[in-house]
């Protein structure tokens, strides 16, 4: 899994709503080639910062990330886990955030602005390469956090 930037560790139900938060709050940032702040975003580098705002540190590029997440078949990805594509034909090149019902959110490409997809479009569905969790669900709420 994925080192975790603070000691603040939320339950993981919420830290996957504040990861689709955040993804969201960023909606219409620009696509920058190499960008990984608000002034612009490539995908790995978008997916970096909004992980990062939420305490989770992951490597820069997609190739890097897929190597280092828990991989899983996209039918038991949960919101907020990492879906990856090989869009050039040469391996892992794009990657985005899942959200549930196929959907995902992404920095597309230059000339794009961060949106949300359908992993079902014709343009993604081939390029599907899988799923990769960074988030453990089975890590036990903190006992502050943990309902009587």
């Amino acid at each position: 899994m994925a080192v975790l930037a603070s000691a603040q560790i939320p339950a993981p139900g919420d830290l996957r709503k504040n990861i689709l938060a955040t993804a969201q709050s960023l909606i219409g940032i620009q696509y920058v080639p190499g960008g990984s702040t608000e002034a612009g975003f490539d995908c790995s580098g978008y997916v970096k910062f909004v992980y990062e705002k939420n305490g989770i540190v992951l490597p820069r590029t997609a190739p890097a990330q897929y190597a280092k997440g828990v991989k899983i078949p996209l039918e038991k990805a949960r919101p907020a886990d990492l879906v990856f594509f090989d869009v050039y034909k040469t391996g892992i090149s794009h990657v985005g955030i899942y959200m549930g019902e196929k959907k995902f959110i992404h920095a597309p490409s230059p000339g794009g602005r961060v949106h949300i997809a359908v992993i079902d479009q014709y343009y993604w569905q081939d390029k599907l390469v899988g799923a990769a969790a960074f988030i453990d669900d089975n890590t036990p709420a903190p006992k502050d956090q943990k309902k009587p």
